[in-house]
Parts: C-alpha cells; sequence; structure tokens
C-alpha cells in the first residue's frame, strides 16, 4: 500500500477491508468459531448484501 500501486478508489475499498480484517483479528480473538463467523459475516456488508438479492436465494444463503 506504501508504493501507491493502486488508484485512488481501489486504494481506498483495500485501505478499509485491511482496516476490517486488522480490527476483526483483535476484536474476535477470545471469541468461539461460531460467534467470530457471525460477526465478520454481519461486518463485512456480505449479511446485508444477500438480505438485498431478490427471490429465495438471499434468505437460504442466509440460512445456510
Amino acid at each position: 500500500m506504501k508504493e501507491k500501486a493502486l488508484a485512488g478508489r481501489a486504494a481506498s475499498a483495500l485501505q478499509r477491508f485491511m482496516e476490517l480484517i486488522d480490527a476483526l483479528a483483535q476484536e474476535t480473538t477470545d471469541m468461539p468459531l461460531h460467534v467470530q463467523t457471525d460477526r465478520v459475516i454481519k461486518d463485512s456488508g456480505l449479511r446485508a448484501m444477500y438480505e438485498q438479492e431478490k427471490g429465495e436465494k438471499g434468505q437460504t444463503r442466509i440460512e445456510n
């Protein structure tokens, strides 16, 4: 990230992703795996993305 190899928008997205990973690593260390997994799915926005999917596909993904 220090070499500015990515354009502004991509660099910003990558920076946010790295911050998310760092925060999750620190905040979930002592949590059971199933709680860690739920937290990652929620905080990453994956759950919200599935909730916005039309039809049963999104709901099925959430349940799985």
